[in-house]
C-alpha cells in the first residue's frame, strides 16, 4: 500500500502514524504543503490519504491555493472509497469535500480534553477502541457541520461534532491521536503569544499523565480506517491488518 499524507505546517506533522504505517509494512509519503511540495494531480496509485492539522481556515484558499487542491483530492477519495483520515484542520477540510460548512467555534479548545462517542462511535470499528469517555489532545477554533449522510461519532461539551465517517472509509477527528510529547511541546512553543499566562505549561504538565494511556490506543483507532485497500488499487496489495 502507498499512504499520501499532506502536512500544513511544520509542528503539526505525522507523529506517530509514520510508525504505525511503517511497522504495518506500508510506505507513507509526506508531502509539506508549508514548503510548496506539490500535489499529485489524482489519486492513481494512491491507497489512502491523511490531512494533518494547522492554523488556516478551509475557506482561506486565496492565501493557501493548496487547500484547494486537497479538498478536491478529499472529493475524489469520497467517490473512489479510497480511505481517509482527516485531523483538525483535515477533518475540516473532509467536511467542506462533503460540501458541508465550516464555522469558526464558540471557543478555542487547547489540551487535554475529554471526547464522548456517540451510539455509532461506540460500534464503529475504528473509533469504537476508544473508551466511551476519552481525553484527548486538541488544538482548534473552528467547527463544521455534519456532511450530509455523515455518522457523529464523538462530541464534547462545546464541540458536538469532534468526530465523523463519510461513507465507509473516510474519517474526520477534530482532535490528536498522532502527537508525540515533542510535538505537544513545539506547538505550545509556537503559539505562546495565543495562550493565557500558564497555560502552556499546564497543556505540558497533563501530557506526561494523560499521553501514555492515548499511545497504544491510537494505532487500534488507525488499523481499520486503512484496512481495505482501494477499491482501484492493483490486485495482490494487500491490507493493514
Amino acid at each position: 500500500m502507498r499512504i499520501l499524507i499532506f502536512q500544513q505546517v511544520a509542528v503539526e506533522g505525522p507523529g506517530t502514524l509514520v510508525p504505525f504505517f511503517r511497522q504495518a509494512g506500508v510506505s507513507p509519503e509526506v508531502r509539506r504543503m508549508d514548503r510548496g511540495d506539490p500535489l499529485p494531480a489524482s489519486l492513481d496509485g494512491w491507497d489512502g490519504l491523511v490531512l494533518l492539522g494547522g492554523p488556516m481556515n478551509v475557506d482561506e484558499a486565496a492565501r493557501y491555493p493548496f487547500l484547494a487542491d486537497e479538498v478536491r483530492l478529499l472529493q475524489a477519495a469520497l467517490a473512489s472509497e479510497t480511505p481517509v483520515l482527516g485531523i483538525c484542520l483535515g477533518a475540516q477540510l473532509l467536511a467542506k469535500a462533503g460540501e458541508a460548512r465550516v464555522w469558526h467555534g464558540p471557543t478555542p479548545e487547547r489540551g487535554w480534553l475529554p471526547v464522548t462517542l456517540t451510539a455509532e462511535g461506540v460500534v464503529d470499528p475504528a473509533l469504537g477502541h476508544l473508551p466511551r469517555t476519552c481525553t484527548v489532545f486538541q488544538w482548534h477554533g473552528d467547527s463544521f457541520d455534519l456532511p450530509a449522510g455523515a455518522l457523529r461519532l464523538a462530541s464534547s461539551a462545546q464541540y458536538a461534532n469532534q468526530a465523523f465517517r463519510l461513507g465507509p472509509r473516510a474519517y474526520g477527528l477534530q482532535f490528536h491521536l498522532e502527537f508525540t510529547e515533542p510535538m505537544v511541546r513545539a506547538l505550545v512553543e509556537a503559539s505562546a503569544s495565543e495562550l493565557r499566562p500558564g497555560e502552556g505549561e499546564h497543556i505540558l504538565a497533563e501530557t506526561a499523565g494523560h499521553l501514555p494511556a492515548l499511545e497504544p490506543l491510537a494505532p487500534a483507532v488507525f488499523r481499520p480506517i486503512f484496512a481495505a485497500r482501494r477499491v482501484a488499487a492493483t490486485p495482490g496489495r494487500g491490507a493493514i491488518r
